[in-house]
């Protein structure tokens, strides 16, 4: 096998272990919840601001009706704020933010540490 192979599945289990860390061990570490941090951060890095409920589907590819499932769990866990409506913003809390910047700077770090090896 080769050794780049090896090294991105290490790198996606590690990401995998850490997502479940940071949601708590969560049925919320599903992919679906998890596109929907990413989408939002991602966005939120890009244009500087919270984005809204559409734009946040159609960036993780998910209906309304499961995207306001996500929404809805998601926020009592303190990791989204979101304002109601279709057109409502959604923006991460802070300590949703301070979670992933950590998980992704660990992930970088370990990905760093197995390609120089």
């Amino acid at each position: 096998m080769e050794k780049m192979i090896l090294e991105m599945a290490r790198r996606h289990q590690a990401i995998r272990r850490g997502r479940r860390a940071m949601l708590e061990g969560s049925d919320l570490a599903t992919e679906g919840p998890w596109d929907l941090l990413l989408a939002i951060f991602i966005a939120e890095e890009e244009k500087g601001a919270p984005v809204d409920r559409r734009a946040a589907g159609r960036l993780c590819q998910a209906p309304a009706s499961l995207l306001d499932r996500w929404i809805a769990v998601l926020g009592p866990c303190d990791l989204l704020v979101a304002e109601p409506g279709p057109t409502g913003r959604i923006s991460m809390t802070e300590t949703a933010r301070g979670k992933l910047e950590q998980l992704l700077r660990e992930a970088a770090a370990f990905s760093a540490s197995t390609s120089a090896h």
